[in-house]
């Protein structure tokens, strides 16, 4: 009976160590919300540690989010990408949020 107990706290205890692994991994996220030009909002999700470099919540059609990630670099979002993207969803997470900068950055 106490071998069965001590198996089983055993087991327990390897199976959380991959979680506890993880927990220092923790990604926090600031959602900012937008008005975009079409009268559509907007919710979008970005990691913690970046800087919103222009304080505006309205978005005209030309306009670009402008940020600095944790590296110092800018990183931007055009208005459109925004609206196109937020088409399918309400919120754009930050991985959503980075593939949208990846893009913006290869066009220009």
């Amino acid at each position: 009976m106490m071998n069965r107990i001590v198996l089983s706290l055993f087991l327990a205890a390897v199976a959380a160590v991959p979680a506890l692994a993880r927990a220092n991994d923790t990604q926090w996220e600031v959602i900012h919300i937008y008005a975009l030009a079409d009268g559509r909002s907007v919710a979008l999700a970005v990691p913690a540690e970046w800087q919103e470099l222009d304080r505006t919540s309205v978005l005209g059609a030309r306009s670009k989010l402008r940020f600095v990630d944790e590296s110092g670099a800018q990183v931007e979002i055009p208005a459109v990408s925004l609206a196109r993207a937020s088409a399918n969803k309400a919120v754009l997470w930050s991985e959503d949020t980075r593939k949208l900068a990846l893009r913006a950055h290869k066009r220009s």
